[in-house]
């Protein structure tokens, strides 16, 4: 098994987007996986960037500048995030970072690069039969939650609308193929 393998639960008696909700309950019960979100990037004069929704509630737990090109990391020391009040975004503020050239640009010298903020957080939903699995999460692990929750949707007919707690797979499979964290 190799990054991009397919997988297909080819029985007609789990309607597919019943299998895909299934699916996506079985990934979420494996708990917080490590995401990282890339849609900042560094203005020069900016030090305020409010947070991306995805974020949103989260405590991010690396915060780094990447170079568009080479991928290069950079350290983003002296940062805070700074709550924002009831329906609107919290903000991520920046100390100043360019204390060597002394200017009033405090990113001069990384203009266009990434922010890229590391956090915790639940599997992002499949919508579709091609949506793909995060890389953190073992295939056998993927594999076990999928079709953990699919049995036991066949099994208990009546009690199809209700999540029930996972069985012992989960943590047998969690022990074998733990989620990677950083």
């Amino acid at each position: 098994m190799q990054s991009g393998d397919e997988y297909a639960f080819c029985k007609p008696d789990i309607p597919l987007y019943t299998l895909i909700k299934l699916c996506n309950d079985g990934l979420r019960s494996l708990g917080r996986i490590p995401l990282i979100d890339i849609s900042l990037t560094v203005e020069a004069s900016t030090i305020r960037y409010t947070l991306p929704l995805a974020v949103k509630g989260r405590k991010p737990t690396n915060i780094y500048f990447r170079n568009p090109t080479t991928y290069v990391r950079y350290p983003a020391a002296n940062w805070e995030i700074e709550p924002a009040a009831s329906g609107s975004a919290a903000t991520l503020v920046f100390q100043k970072q360019n204390t060597i050239l002394n200017t009033t640009n405090v990113f001069q010298t990384l203009d266009g690069y990434t922010i890229v903020i590391a956090y915790e957080g639940l599997h992002e939903a499949l919508t579709t039969y091609s949506s793909s699995v995060n890389e953190t999460i073992h295939d056998e692990l993927a594999v076990a939650a999928c079709v953990e929750k699919a049995l036991h949707w066949k099994v208990f007919p009546r009690q199809r609308k209700i999540d029930v707690a996972t069985g012992q797979w989960q943590s047998r499979c969690s022990r074998r193929h733990a989620v990677a964290t950083g």
